[in-house]
């Protein structure tokens, strides 16, 4: 029932003037899942040769499921090409089977991921990628950081490192964050790229992280939408921790905006 629900699961590769683009099957034999009844020892073995099996990555799906029953338990097996799915595609998954067993009624995805790709094909082709590239440009062409810890100069046991971890609840990092008007993701990159300084003997940092890539449209969609950002923080003895702050809430908010 999910697998007809969506068809986004049944996204495929194919090689158009020999790149690789994603379509979806006009015509598509029904799913159809069979339990397999094996002994406890049968699906161990069983197991271990699906996590080792390679995937087909043209002309077939990129997802098949497992249903098998035990003497001991029932177990879902899944397996997935992440070019299909992120993280959260999973979880929409996981909530889809749950709500199919239930008998409830599943969503509708509001944005399909090729809706997702002709988008980006348009966009790529107008004033708004122009732009962006610009921007990119401007802030990060030019720059030389590094970005590898300095190597080691004593004998391994001349430096002992100290650690000390301090629980931290996520409400409240998000309570201080939006109490200040931080984004999230810039208390963490700052934290990374001021410790990644530390490493370096430098007063900046370049790296890259990543966003869900996800936006209203998106949020309940089939998938793979993460996007990779660089990040380019740079401070001296004098800089304020609310101005570095600021500063990288709003470089990171605008790499998201220019990320075509």
């Amino acid at each position: 029932r999910v697998m007809a629900f969506y068809p986004s699961l049944n996204t495929r590769l194919r090689k158009q003037d020999g790149k690789p683009v994603q379509y979806i099957p006009d015509k598509e034999d029904p799913y159809r899942q069979q339990v397999e009844n094996l002994s406890e020892d049968e699906w161990e073995r069983e197991k271990a040769v699906l996590v080792s099996q390679p995937m087909e990555l043209f002309d077939s799906r990129l997802i098949c499921f497992h249903v098998v029953r035990t003497e001991r338990a029932k177990y879902l097996f899944q397996s997935a090409h992440h070019i299909l799915f992120d993280g959260r595609a999973m979880q929409i998954l996981a909530d889809a089977i749950s709500t199919a067993y239930a008998g409830s009624e599943l969503r509708t995805e509001q944005k399909t991921v090729l809706d997702a790709a002709a988008a980006e094909t348009t966009e790529r082709q107008s004033g708004t990628y122009r732009k962006a590239r610009e921007w990119y440009e401007r802030h990060f062409s030019g720059i030389d950081a590094e970005s590898m810890p300095l190597p080691d100069r004593g004998k391994k046991d001349d430096f002992k490192a100290f650690t000390r971890l301090l629980p931290v609840q996520e409400k409240e990092i998000t309570a201080f964050c939006h109490g200040k008007g931080y984004s999230t993701s810039a208390l963490t990159s700052g934290a990374f790229a001021v410790t990644m300084g530390i490493y370096t003997n430098r007063q900046e940092a370049l790296f890259s992280t990543i966003w869900n890539g996800r936006n209203e449209e998106l949020a309940g969609s089939f998938g793979m939408f993460v996007k990779t950002l660089p990040v380019y923080a740079v401070w001296n003895r004098d800089t304020r921790t609310t101005d570095f702050l600021s500063d990288l809430t709003e470089t990171i908010r605008e790499s998201r905006e220019n990320k075509s």
